[in-house]
């Protein structure tokens, strides 16, 4: 209850300051309350992870970051469904060898270098940056539901590209500033949890 109304309190206060419309509100809202709660390990962030999710893809969609709409819609929502029944499963906090931190990272920018001839066809707004996204979100979700605690370092230096996007987004049009700010708080929250994941590795 404390993490809901926390997050609550700072959704609306800064919607109400920033005058940003619903669907902005409920985007800052849903996206702090999941990392609050995957902060403290509770497995109904996966239920709020589902809202957001949508919620975000829209207004991606909207903005045509379309890399971001099929991490959202593809990724984040399936994953955040199958994370609620996988969670309890594993308990353990657990962390990669640097070998095998290295050869994430090589697949991560081979994926992006693949996709971003997608996104190419789809003339996406920021295809290399929206490409590397979406393959550092999808690697970090997979070891997030593992409990694996390097998915925050990957989802940091991810989040470091959204904040840039969502920085050009905001300049050319300012009801951006919502997400722009959920951005700068996911990154901040990451690096948070990152520490505090360690205090619980086994």
């Amino acid at each position: 209850m404390r993490l809901f109304l926390t997050s609550l309190i700072f959704s609306l206060a800064f919607a109400y300051f920033t005058n940003s419309n619903v669907l902005n509100f409920f985007a800052l809202f849903t996206g702090i309350l999941y990392v609050l709660l995957m902060g403290v390990k509770n497995k109904l962030c996966f239920i709020v992870g589902v809202f957001n999710a949508l919620i975000y893809a829209y207004i991606a969609y909207i903005n045509r970051l379309f890399g971001e709409v099929f991490l959202y819609l593809l990724c984040y929502f399936p994953m955040m469904i199958y994370g609620y029944f996988y969670w309890n499963k594993n308990t353990l906090i657990k962390t990669l060898s640097l070998k095998n931190f290295i050869l994430i990272y090589i697949a991560i920018f081979i994926i992006a270098y693949f996709y971003s001839f997608y996104l190419q066809n789809l003339e996406s707004r920021f295809i290399y940056l929206e490409s590397f996204i979406f393959s550092s979100g999808l690697i970090a979700t997979i070891l997030s539901l593992k409990k694996i605690i390097n998915h925050y370092i990957y989802i940091s230096i991810s989040n470091i590209a959204s904040i840039y996007i969502w920085a050009i987004l905001y300049i050319e049009d300012s009801s951006n500033l919502a997400v722009l700010m959920l951005m700068i708080l996911f990154f901040i929250l990451g690096i948070i949890y990152l520490f505090s994941w360690k205090k619980d590795l086994k």
